[in-house]
């Protein structure tokens, strides 16, 4: 029924993938190590002392390069794979607030629209289905109330008769309570 703002599916496909670029930026890191240090010693102890010992002076300094550029990767992407999935959550948040606020500022033509995988969807249609009935509301308050101005205007020019003006009167009444009736419905 309910939908969580962060499906444990999502998250689970994300924690994966963070953990396998670690994982693939690890062989990367030991493949280029080994390839760097890989030199055949030959024949003579001599020559083979001479090249662990240059192995073993270059050896902290590769490591250590090797190991800040897969810890550079990893981290940037994990960095940008936090952005965009926070703003997976956070942009349709900022989206309804602004929503919100056109609606408390009157705006009841606004629409918000969600994708239909998103999270928020259901709210966004509740929405808008809200801002459409307080739309049609205003629309139905304003048609009253122009009918009622249209009935005082003709109140204050002169009557042939008495029936026509007890009538106006009387629709008058009507339209205060029509009226009236809409206002609390708008309010509450």
């Amino acid at each position: 029924m309910f939908k969580g703002v962060i499906e444990k599916i999502g998250f689970t496909k994300m924690l994966v993938f963070i953990l396998s670029i670690f994982f693939f930026f690890s062989i990367i890191s030991t493949l280029l190590l080994y390839k760097n240090l890989y030199t055949p010693l030959g024949p003579h102890f001599a020559a083979a002392h001479m090249i662990v010992t240059e192995l073993q002076d270059s050896l902290l300094l590769r490591t250590v390069a090797i190991n800040i550029i897969f810890y550079l990767i990893s981290a940037t992407g994990v960095l940008l794979l936090g952005v965009l999935y926070s703003h997976r959550i956070a942009g349709p948040f900022i989206k309804v607030t602004r929503f919100a606020e056109l609606i408390g500022k009157g705006r009841f033509d606004q629409r918000i629209h969600f994708r239909k995988k998103d999270a928020i969807h259901s709210l966004s249609a509740a929405l808008n289905e809200m801002a459409k009935t307080y739309e049609g509301r205003c629309n139905k308050l304003s048609s009253n109330l122009d009918e009622l101005g249209q009935r005082l205007n003709s109140l204050k020019s002169p009557y042939d008769n008495r029936e026509q003006r007890d009538e106006n009167i009387k629709k008058i009444l009507e339209l205060d309570k029509v009226i009236s009736e809409d206002y609390r419905e708008l309010i509450l």
